[in-house]
């Protein structure tokens, strides 16, 4: 498109500049060359008035030259005045909103003399309780609607569903960067507003989607939002640890500078996969309470990803007495977690362990919309349905085989002690739970017992 744009911006030049000049015409004719004549006639006019006093000996030559320097000063005050006067109109506006916004009050962050706030120890219990949000910009779209889930210290609690559906949204709650429309929000049964903004953000790492990188080393860059003193006693054996936990260590010795490599205007000299593991190394490092992974691993690839997916459980299972958030698009990242909370317009659908999901049939109503099955579809969407399928197989045959135990059991008892001494029922139960693995040995079993009610008679 380059040479359309050219052209395109060749175009709209060539329109402004011809505007411009028939404006600049306009003013120089209509204001400019009036003015001019004005000053022109005024000094001239005192010239003239100056000599004539002087001549009639009413005033000196040296007051003639100061009314004439007085005279020419005025009109350029009203020269600079009148090219003011357009900009005085300018700033009415926005010197209002900026006015308003120096006078406002933040919802969120602290302010000068604002009510202290708690800064007690999370034990990391967060709970929403029939939350709603709206973005102020756009009122009439609502994101989040009657949403609620408890996750309680110790566990992994996943989000997935479809794009839009509010996943970022309540994560971006949790960090304070919005306060709900409705609803409540509590961290260890206390509102979250209750609690002090930095105080709880020190207590939370987060892995996003959008990897935030600075114009620094690559050191600082995993250290950057530890307290001071923090920073000041940390060794490079943690700092290592920390890397290696991240699989990034071998990378960053693959750098001539190593750690203090300059990772450039937002993280450019990097690829987004070191990007995204420089950002799990410095919330590992972190040590935190409560854990936010969203889309943690989405930029790896497969063998990093599961090298990395098993760092992030190390650290979540160091950090027992807080919980984590997960949002992944690529369920096999979650598919371990205690509880996965399946999304859809703003609220909780489907809950449940990734085998109890599984289980859910998948029911769609007349437009096609899933009703649902919601995860299951989203699995085997991305994995096939082989392990649906297979799962399905798995519980039919159990059953089979919890049948023909039954029947067994059954039958033994009522050959009573001729088939026991005969050993015939317990040949056929042991080559029976080695054998009965599908329908063609279930019949092969029935057979079987056929000929065993058969033999005592």
């Amino acid at each position: 498109m380059e040479g359309e744009e050219a052209e395109l911006y060749a175009v709209n030049s060539a329109y402004r500049t011809d505007i411009e000049e028939k404006t600049h015409l306009v003013h120089h004719c209509v204001f400019i060359a009036p003015l001019v004549l004005m000053f022109v006639g005024t000094r001239l006019l005192a010239t003239y008035l100056g000599g004539t006093f002087v001549a009639e000996r009413l005033i000196t030559v040296g007051m003639a030259v100061q009314i004439g320097n007085a005279a020419d000063h005025l009109q350029h005050c009203m020269r600079d005045v009148s090219e003011l006067i357009p900009d005085f109109f300018k700033v009415f506006g926005p010197i209002g909103r900026v006015c308003e916004a120096i006078n406002s009050k933040p919802t969120i962050e602290p302010y000068p003399g604002m009510a202290p706030k708690l800064t007690t120890p999370l034990v990391g219990k967060i709970e929403f309780v029939n939350v709603d949000f709206t973005f102020p910009s756009e009122p009439q779209k609502p994101i989040l609607r009657g949403l609620s889930f408890v996750a309680k210290p110790g566990e992994k609690v996943a989000f997935c569903g479809p794009t839009g559906c509010g996943k970022s949204t309540a994560i971006q709650i949790i960090q304070r960067f919005y306060t709900q429309s409705s609803g409540d929000v509590l961290i260890d049964g206390m509102p979250i507003d209750q609690f002090d903004v930095h105080h709880l953000r020190r207590s939370i790492s987060v892995v996003a989607q959008d990897t935030v990188l600075f114009s620094t080393t690559v050191r600082e860059n995993i250290t950057y939002g530890l307290p001071r003193a923090r920073r000041d006693a940390l060794t490079d054996a943690e700092l290592e640890d920390a890397c290696r936990k991240a699989n990034a260590w071998d990378f960053i010795q693959g750098f001539p500078a190593k750690l203090e490599t300059f990772c450039g205007e937002r993280g450019v000299k990097l690829s987004g996969g070191q990007k995204q593991r420089l950002a799990i190394a410095r919330a590992i490092i972190r040590k935190p309470t409560i854990c936010l992974l969203d889309e943690a691993t989405s930029a790896l690839d497969s063998k990093a990803e599961g090298v990395v997916q098993a760092a992030l459980d190390t650290m979540i299972d160091r950090t027992s007495a807080g919980c984590t958030i997960m949002i992944a698009h690529r369920l096999s990242t979650v598919r371990n977690c205690d509880r996965i909370l399946a999304m859809d317009q703003g609220h909780v659908v489907e809950s449940g362990t990734h085998e109890e999901l599984l289980d859910v049939e998948i029911e769609k109503d007349g437009s096609g919309k899933t009703v649902r099955g919601v995860y299951r579809e989203l699995w085997e969407t991305q994995h096939g349905k082989g392990d649906a399928e297979a799962k399905e197989k798995d519980r039919a045959h159990a059953s089979e085989l919890t049948a023909l135990k039954e029947e067994i059991e059954r039958l033994t008892s009522m050959l009573g002690s001729k088939a026991q001494r005969s050993g015939s029922c317990i040949s056929l139960s042991s080559t029976t739970s080695s054998s009965c693995g599908s329908s063609e040995a279930a019949d092969e079993q029935a057979e079987a017992l056929e000929d065993v009610v058969a033999a005592p008679a």
